[in-house]
């Protein structure tokens, strides 16, 4: 398991560099004109930051005892929610033209929220709507990102 943390935490950060020579290649530019690298460069130096913990974690302790455990089954109710979450996706890329991105967002939010705690469903049902309600206040009326209106046109 540590080798494979080592090998994990070198790859993120082989590609965390490759990224950041990319952007460089692109023109970064100044904060208040940031180039088309820019923000490329940012989350490659994030991606960098967050490999290191995990390969100095491994390197340290490398020369431990490796006490291997029988890993767990994995059940059909983890396949059951990927595929829910991924189906959901799904639909809301073909509904966002046509239910509009308010209402899609909501039955999305919803029903990933009910899959997280099926019980409280008014809890889900008030959730679901104040966070689809703030998101299209924020991208809609503030930063004026234009959305699919879909039956609200």
């Amino acid at each position: 398991m540590k080798k494979a943390n080592l090998i994990i935490g070198l790859v993120l950060e082989g590609i965390g560099i490759w990224i950041i020579i990319e952007s460089c290649g692109l023109g970064i530019k100044t904060l208040n004109d940031p180039g088309a690298g820019f923000f490329p460069l940012v989350l490659a130096i994030l991606l960098c930051l967050l490999g290191l913990p995990v390969i100095i974690s491994s390197l340290k302790n490398f020369g431990s005892a490796d006490v291997r455990k029988e890993p767990e089954e994995i059940k059909y109710t983890t396949f059951k929610k990927i595929g829910a979450v991924i189906g959901s996706l799904i639909g809301y890329a073909v509904f966002l033209n046509i239910l509009g991105s308010l209402i899609t967002f909501f039955l999305l939010l919803w029903g990933l929220f009910w899959m997280g705690n099926p019980r409280r469903w008014l809890f889900v049902s008030g959730l679901s709507a104040l966070v689809a309600a703030l998101s299209y206040l924020l991208f809609v009326f503030l930063l004026q990102v234009p959305f699919p209106a879909g039956i609200w046109r």
